[in-house]
């Protein structure tokens, strides 16, 4: 038993160490301290079934783990004659095959009888812990081939410990592998105070799939199922996947050149849309311009237009008709001209207060033309006083003192609309709402204040 041997042999080291540093008086306790220590040890027992072919494997063809690249130089070290990077590749499954952390050495692997018998004795005899189950490893693909290939295995783990040594080495075993029935068994043990159950474990059971997976392919190869043709396979494979990849990127071509033309169609045919609709509503918006413009067009053009001399702003005018003159069309002109001739007045006086404008037109028809004149007055309402009861009032107005007799003219005309003007403050009273207004006289203040007296009914 090696690993005792080894464990003995350490205790005597640090004894003499010990007896060489230190007193007599001190060397015994610490002696008695180390012997109860205890002893824990640990065994695997990996067993790969199949045919037993030796520790070493040799085999015709070189093979690469191409989808476990981190096992591949593993391998490579312990099966150097079947293994290497440049052979033929080869996929494998070990999914669940080696050990996770706390997977075994720990409470659920414990045996409850000797975890008993172990506190009965005071750590005297050895409680032990197991852990047994069934591996496999698949070989899914070798080359172009697809194989499926299974290699089973068996997981044998124990582990004991001891208070007082050295019973709690009994699980120890030389290390290595040796051929059992109907396959090969690999051995490691240890103690437990020196080695990791779980990296151990999977230093280990890397040697038995190295071994599983070599075993395998050895056998294959005597059975004929791996030769020469295995290349040939490999070269029809490679060229049909060259094949598949160059079809694929021709169609990812393909696809990509319809979406682009697609794409573009799309945009072509927004494009002419946003270019209908634009023209749609420019053709809106010039139609409705055009009516606009229809609408405010007065129904006659300017003959003349003159300017009176010592005027401030009257003109003579002489307008033709676009249409047939008639009596409708004589009345309406007026009005229309009347707000062209103001409009034409704000533009030169921008500062003029244009509630205060009064346009007259003096207007005639002559054959077919409409001649007159057109004068803009400044009349602004700046006082109202009136008795209900006696249905009297005055109206203060201020005027242009240039402009006093036509100003005076057109107020006493238009009595109704000044005294209904809303920028008047009525005084007293209340002006019925459909009342009748008669001037009853006028008088003049500061050169250009009327003043007139009128009557309701």
């Amino acid at each position: 038993m090696r690993m005792c041997r080894e464990y003995m042999a350490m205790i005597r080291v640090i004894a003499n160490r010990i007896v060489r540093n230190l007193p007599i008086q001190t060397v015994v306790p610490l002696m008695i301290m180390l012997v109860g220590a205890g002893c824990a040890s640990d065994r695997l027992i990996t067993t790969v079934y199949g045919k037993d072919y030796g520790t070493t494997i040799n085999t015709r063809f070189r093979y690469n783990l191409v989808n476990r690249p981190d096992l591949q130089s593993q391998v490579e070290r312990l099966q150097p004659n079947v293994f290497s990077r440049t052979g033929i590749p080869v996929e494998i499954n070990d999914d669940g095959f080696f050990v996770k952390d706390h997977e075994i050495g720990y409470w659920d692997d414990l045996n409850g009888f000797t975890l008993l018998v172990y506190f009965a004795s005071f750590g005297t005899l050895p409680t032990v812990c197991s852990h047994d189950e069934d591996k496999r490893v698949i070989i899914q693909n070798i080359g172009a081939d697809k194989i499926g290939k299974r290699i089973n295995m068996h997981f044998d783990y124990k582990g004991t410990m001891t208070f007082f040594p050295p019973l709690g080495m009994i699980c120890l075993r030389c290390d290595g592998s040796e051929s059992v029935e109907n396959g090969r068994a690999f051995v490691s043990s240890g103690l437990l105070i020196k080695n990791l159950v779980r990296d151990t474990c999977n230093e280990k059971l890397v040697e038995a799939v190295a071994y599983g997976v070599a075993s395998r392919l050895k056998e294959m190869e005597d059975l004929g199922q791996i030769d020469e043709s295995i290349f040939r396979r490999m070269k029809e494979a490679a060229a049909a996947e060259r094949e598949r990849q160059l079809k694929k990127a021709a169609e990812e071509a393909e696809r990509k050149r319809r979406d682009l033309a697609m794409a573009e169609q799309r945009a072509r045919a927004a494009a002419a849309e946003a270019e209908r609709l634009r023209a749609q509503a420019a053709s809106r918006t010039a139609m409705q311009k055009m009516q606009i413009e229809q609408a405010n067009k007065p129904p006659y053009h300017i003959i003349d237009l003159v300017r009176e001399k010592g005027s401030d702003f009257a003109y003579a005018f002489s307008l033709e008709l676009d249409g047939n003159a008639s009596i409708q069309t004589f009345f309406g002109v007026q009005n229309i001209f009347a707000n062209e001739v103001r409009a034409a007045y704000q533009m030169e006086y921008p500062n003029a207060d244009m509630s205060s404008l009064r346009v007259v037109v003096q207007p005639s028809l002559s054959n077919g033309r409409i001649v007159g004149r057109a004068e803009v007055l400044t009349i602004a309402p700046i006082a109202l006083s009136y008795d209900a009861s006696a249905r009297l009032g005055r109206l203060s107005v201020r005027f242009n003192s240039s402009q006093y007799e036509e100003a005076r003219a057109w107020a006493r005309k238009n009595i109704e609309t000044l005294a209904r003007d809303k920028n008047i403050v009525l005084v007293s009273g209340e002006i019925p709402p459909a009342a009748r207004f008669y001037s009853l006289g006028e008088s003049l203040k500061n050169g250009n204040i009327l003043e007139i007296e009128f009557k309701t009914e």
